[in-house]
């Protein structure tokens, strides 16, 4: 999956009940478009991280929270806004 882009991480579920790593789809299609892990970086004071694949626009991408937010926060906001 993302072993490159989340080898630091300490990995954990990106919202309760889902695994991480995992696949996620867009909601109308549930058609798998891209892989997707979440946890905390211990070299960034435990900053959140969520990184995702998109496997039709062949792109990678990664968002950060600060160290005072957590992990099912980050993916609340990328499930409605990414």
């Amino acid at each position: 999956m993302l072993k490159g882009a989340t080898r630091a991480l300490t990995l954990t579920p990106c919202s309760q009940g889902q695994p991480s790593p995992t696949t996620w789809s867009y909601t109308s299609s549930g058609t798998t478009a891209g892989d997707l892990e979440c946890g905390t970086d211990p070299r960034n004071s435990n900053a959140t991280q969520l990184v995702w694949t998109n496997y039709k626009n062949q792109m990678l991408g990664t968002l950060t929270g600060s160290d005072r937010s957590d992990v099912a926060t980050l993916y609340q906001w990328w499930a409605k806004n990414g």
